[in-house]
């Protein structure tokens, strides 16, 4: 999806999952940091996440449907705007689309996110 150059550790991960498979990884906590994480993870050639370990399970329900919301809605401005010149902003954009297509897959009328 990209054409930045992998380095360092970028470039490690990548060679390892072509190898071996995606580096499967845990996470204990969903907080905002937490959550942060996750949506990183989500871009990580070569990196998945296996488990989310949280006392408040809404909480980490959170973390995930913010994780894919944030990479569907990066598929809906790639739909758009092209991949190529996309700024973190321009997930933006593609927000109220995933959200749609988030609640239509889901057969809600609502996308209910709590944590």
């Amino acid at each position: 999806m990209s054409n930045i150059a992998k380095v360092g550790l970028a470039a490690e991960i990548e060679s390892y999952a072509k190898a071996h498979g995606p580096l499967t990884i845990g996470l204990a906590g969903a907080g905002q940091m937490g959550t942060d994480i996750v949506v990183e993870i989500s871009q990580m050639t070569g990196v998945r996440l296996g488990a989310i370990s949280e006392v408040v399970i809404d909480a980490a329900r959170a973390a995930a449907a913010a994780a894919y919301l944030h990479g569907l809605a990066g598929d809906v401005a790639a739909e758009t705007m092209g991949e190529h010149s996309l700024v973190a902003t321009d997930l933006l954009a593609g927000l109220p689309e995933a959200f749609r297509r988030a609640t239509r897959w889901a057969g809600e009328s609502v996308v209910r996110i709590s944590g």
